[in-house]
């Protein structure tokens, strides 16, 4: 969720597929004519039912949802360590307070070659990050970034690739 609470938007959508072993992120302003609104939205207009329709209606199957809020998520990452390739630098805007609103106040963040370490606000500025001061960026780009990270977790933390194998 982007805020605390659970009328808010969902703001990373991972659709994991466990007989497949695949991750599939979808994009979170992906418009769904039924709702007249973005999929972000569903799980707050309807909940799991509402956001698997979303989904589906995309031909996109999801037999359960998990909907972590912002809290847990943040607090998921508030020990991670790891090392992310950096293939070109990265210039971004990020909120000036971390879950505030961009609107509200904006900071420049950067990444430079060949890797960033990552650890407590980097790892958020990282994942979060949407907007480049040149005006490009999307979430395909924030999304891509978010994978770059699980890949480096998985490779990096032996302890967090074993409890994932674990569930």
């Amino acid at each position: 969720m982007d805020e605390p609470a659970f009328d808010a938007n969902t703001d990373v959508l991972v659709v994991v597929d466990p007989g497949a072993e695949r991750l599939l992120w979808v994009p979170r302003d992906l418009w769904c004519p039924q709702l007249r609104h973005r999929v972000n939205r569903a799980y707050a207009m309807g909940g799991e039912e509402t956001l698997r329709a979303a989904l589906a209606a995309h031909r996109i199957l999801a037999e359960h949802t998990l909907v972590a809020g912002r809290q847990a998520a943040e607090r998921c990452l508030d020990h991670v360590r790891v090392t992310v390739p950096v293939p070109s630098p990265i210039e971004l805007w990020y909120p000036q307070v971390r879950g505030s609103r961009i609107e509200e106040g904006r900071r420049p963040v950067r990444f430079d070659p060949p890797a960033a370490e990552l650890s407590g606000e980097r790892v958020h500025e990282w994942i979060g990050a949407r907007y480049s001061p040149a005006g490009s960026g999307s979430d395909l780009h924030r999304i891509r970034r978010q994978q770059t990270l699980l890949i480096a977790l998985l490779e990096q933390q032996p302890e967090f690739a074993a409890r994932v194998a674990e569930d």
